[in-house]
């Protein structure tokens, strides 16, 4: 009896220090309040402000961070849940700017390994959709290239 009693105290303590599934390693306590823990990284998901791709990404710098960049399939879908729940279209640091066609995350310096695009895209339709954006609609995280004067959402992420 007394090894149940222990084993249900083990139990209730992970329970109680777990309210981050899955794995639940709760490591909220290490990002700023109001931030998101996912995978070594921290994530503002900015809901009140509506700007263009560069303001995003000198917002998100501004504060030490940068605009998020999407390296595996897990994380793209904590991405994407949490952006279907809070709606509309959020800024990724993707961008093909420099080089037409050659997508990397702007803002960390690197190329895409991981790529999640919506069917057909990209497309630089009207040949300035140079930036990167998901939208909360869009089925499975989908990302699409997009004008980068074009407002919205963003997601900051600190590592």
């Amino acid at each position: 009896m007394e090894t149940l009693i222990k084993v249900y105290y083990v139990i209730l303590g992970i329970i109680l220090s777990c309210n981050s599934p899955p794995g639940c390693l709760a490591q909220e306590s290490i990002c700023r309040t109001g931030w998101v823990y996912f995978d070594s990284s921290c994530y503002f998901f900015y809901t009140a402000h509506h700007v263009t791709w560069k303001h995003a990404t000198m917002l998100c710098q501004t504060r030490n961070t940068y605009l998020v960049a999407i390296e595996t399939a897990a994380e793209n879908n904590f991405i994407h849940t949490h952006a279907k729940r809070l709606g509309g279209g959020y800024w990724l640091g993707g961008s093909d700017e420099f080089v037409e066609g050659q997508w990397e995350w702007a803002s960390i310096g690197k190329p895409f390994e991981y790529t999640n695009w919506y069917p057909g895209a990209p497309d630089n339709q009207l040949h300035h959709q140079d930036c990167l954006m998901t939208k909360g609609i869009f089925h499975n995280g989908w990302w699409d290239d997009v004008d980068c004067n074009q407002v919205g959402k963003f997601i900051c992420e600190e590592k």
